[in-house]
This record gives C-alpha cells, structure tokens and sequence, in this order.
C-alpha cells in the first residue's frame, strides 16, 4: 500500500464486505498461494467441486481451520493429537497464568517453542521456524520489495512496518536501502510494549495481533531502523475500521497498525512523504474478535 495524506474517512459508507451477494470466494494464503484442493471427502467430490467452484474450495479451507483450532486446544490443555488419538504432555502446554484470550505475548510465544521443540525431536520432524528462517527474510528482499519499488517507480521515502517475526520489516529494510540509501525504515510497535523504541514495557497485553512480543528477534538487523512508532489498541482498531468502511480493504489489527503510524508520520515529521506498507492478511479471521464486532 502507498500512503499519502488526505481526508482518510468521513464515514457513512457501509462496510462493502456485509454487502457481497454469493458464494464467498476463496482466499489465498500470505505467500500468495490458492489453496488447492486435493481431498474429495470434506468438500464433496470433484464434481461437485468443478461444480461449485468457489464455494468447494471455501467449504474444505473453512474445514481445515476448524481443524486445526481443535489441535491447537488440545495442546493448550495439555493434549497433543497424533493421527486421531490422543496422548498427555504432564507439565507441558498450559498456558501462561497471566495468559488473556485472543492475546499473544512473548510467555505464550515462549511456551509454543517448548512444545514445538519437544515435537521436532520426537518426530525427527522438519520445522519452518518463521522466527528464525532466513528464507523468509530473503522472500521479502527478493520479492515484496521489488515490487514496493516497481510499483512506485521508485518514488518512496519511509517504509514502515509492525513487526511480528521481523522477517517482512528485514527483508524489505534491506532491499529499499539498496536501491535508495537515504529511505527511512520506521519499526511499529504497542505503545505498551515497545521493545525496539527502548520505551518502559507497561504491559504486554495488548491486541494488536501478529506482533509486539517484547522479545528481540534474530532476523532483525537493528542498523536498519532510523525510529519508531507506537500505536495504541483503540488506533488500530479504528483504523483498521476505517479501511474497511471507507477504502474497501478488509483486514486486521496489524495493518491497521501500518496505516495508523503511516498517517502519524504524515502529520508529523514526515509530512509530504511517500511512504510504503504492507497490509497483512484478511479480515476473516479476525470476526471472532471485537475488532469486527
């Protein structure tokens, strides 16, 4: 997404997304990737899913998802799942005693490496480990950045981004400064856990998912960043909101977060200013929350 200040909403536009007639159309994951269709059971068969079409693939995406929120359940009872059965983790999976539903903080991270290490060595098992992957960096130093910079003709000044595993807000630091030494690189952060800024950590828990861990992250080279921008809860879900309502861009807390600290800089010190973003991911799996409520 390129930024530019002007009037961001006045309201009175209803939300474009509880106005689409018809079957919902499949959604492809962040890499980019449609998800395809290989089981003939949860979707019903081919023909049916030639038939259908869209709303075949929706049905066995939606299925998978229940799926693996009951894996996930289980595990945070101290259960894991293993091809249908069951067996007891004593001690591991509970979650954090300050732990708050629908929040993620670097304890709960914490633990979900405990668990995923202990299933590595138990199943000799491959891991994409997204904290520490330097493939995922490269993706977006090869790739996202490139088209950051195609699609303006090079006419960005700041690049921004709400960091999660660090690896979009590396990859693409990297790039843009290759091609323009002098673009500013802002790190997003809660304004109640802003780690990178050096601000006190008055709580971790926040909503912003997708990031703000207050943890450092290996994949983030800290010579890239020239400042940093903290949002608060309730500018992210406004935000987020608003991008819905008045621009048609149906998504999450984290890029709300993107384009809240885009407009800060765009009243403040980088007025002016093309400033580059990335939006995230799509709203859907975010209406179980009150983000969309």
């Amino acid at each position: 997404m390129r930024c530019r200040r002007r009037d961001f909403c006045k309201g009175g536009i209803p939300e474009p997304w509880l106005q689409q007639k018809g079957p919902s159309r499949p959604t492809n994951d962040r890499g980019g990737r449609s998800s395809g269709i290989t089981e003939t059971g949860a979707g019903g068969s081919r023909a049916d899913q030639r038939q259908h079409g869209d709303r075949a693939c929706h049905c066995v995406r939606v299925q998978r998802l229940q799926i693996c929120g009951l894996y996930v359940k289980r595990q945070f009872n101290g259960t894991s799942t293993d091809d249908g059965g069951s067996r007891g983790r004593s001690g591991v999976g509970r979650p954090d005693a300050g732990a708050v539903a629908g929040e993620v903080s670097g304890n709960d991270l914490a633990l979900v490496e405990k668990v995923a290490q202990e299933i590595v060595r138990e199943r000799n098992a491959f891991r994409a480990d997204q904290f520490n992957l330097t493939a995922c960096v490269h993706a977006h130093e090869q790739h996202t950045a490139q088209e950051m910079w195609q699609q303006t003709d090079g006419q960005i000044d700041v690049f921004l981004d709400f960091i999660g595993s660090g690896s979009t807000f590396a990859g693409c630091a990297k790039a843009l400064k290759k091609h323009k030494p002098d673009i500013r690189c802002y790190v997003v952060e809660p304004n109640t856990a802003a780690l990178y800024a050096g601000k006190d950590i008055t709580s971790q828990s926040h909503k912003i998912q997708g990031g703000g861990y207050s943890i450092e992250l290996p994949l983030v080279d800290r010579g890239l960043i020239d400042g940093y921008v903290q949002i608060s809860d309730k500018e992210a879900i406004d935000t987020a909101r608003k991008l819905g309502r008045c621009e048609g861009a149906f998504v999450g807390f984290s890029s709300g977060a993107n384009v809240c600290a885009a407009l800060k800089l765009l009243d403040s010190k980088e007025k002016g200013s093309n400033i580059v973003l990335t939006l995230n991911d799509s709203g859907l799996k975010y209406l179980s929350t009150d983000l969309y409520q």
